[in-house]
């Protein structure tokens, strides 16, 4: 759901209210359990700051990205014909696998019906799988990739303040801010819970272009 509140927590505007997938019941042994699944082939609803007064957001189903001013009235309607990309039974055994894998981990043992319930596979592919915006406006949409493909390297597609396509960029992470020429990305270790917040510059920052 995106939202408008007042400092009281009031709710002011609705934006759009989207349901997430992803959720199952399973009988086990010692009762019922529930089953939580975020995949990014699930149709979402991201959406990101631009500025103070302007937001983005889009439900990944739909290659369509909605800026809005903080009242809701809408600025611009971006989007980009793309076809999609039917998701084949391997990618399913692999995500279904992973799946298993992490409730062995942690000590639960689910059948594999249930698991395949909950992953609720749509015939297609999402669009995107993150908005976000750096301060010159620009609009940078994380790609969806096939679970089979290795590596954390991330696909963008990068639009300009006037909602036309610039570039198509990859990137060998996922970054949490792009701002004043710099990436920023969040690391934490899971074996000791140590977060580190690491800083990568853009050499070319000044050339990237702001529009058309």
């Amino acid at each position: 759901m995106f939202i408008k509140v007042n400092p009281e927590g009031k709710v002011l505007t609705k934006f759009i209210e989207f349901p997430e997938p992803g959720f199952g019941l399973v009988k086990g042994e010692k009762g019922i359990l529930t089953l939580s699944l975020y995949l990014e082939y699930h149709p979402h609803l991201y959406f990101s700051c631009v500025n103070e007064n302007t937001f983005t957001y889009g439900i990944s189903s739909e290659y369509q990205i909605f800026v809005i001013d903080k009242d809701g009235d809408c600025l611009m309607n971006i989007q980009k014909e793309e076809g999609q990309q039917a998701v084949s039974r391997k990618e399913k055994d692999a995500i279904i696998k992973r799946f298993d894998e992490s409730l062995a981990r942690q000590g639960q043992s689910v059948p594999r019906k249930a698991i395949e319930e909950t992953c609720d596979f749509p015939a297609f592919r999402s669009f995107f799988s993150k908005i976000m915006a750096d301060d010159k406006q620009r609009i940078f949409v994380r790609r969806v990739k096939s679970v089979l493909e290795e590596g954390e390297d991330a696909e963008y597609d990068i639009f300009g303040s006037d909602g036309r396509c610039l570039y198509r960029t990859t990137l060998p992470f996922t970054p949490e801010i792009i701002k004043n020429g710099f990436l920023y990305a969040i690391h934490a270790s899971e074996e000791t819970g140590e977060v580190n917040i690491k800083r990568y510059k853009i050499k070319n920052w000044e050339q990237i272009k702001e529009g058309i």
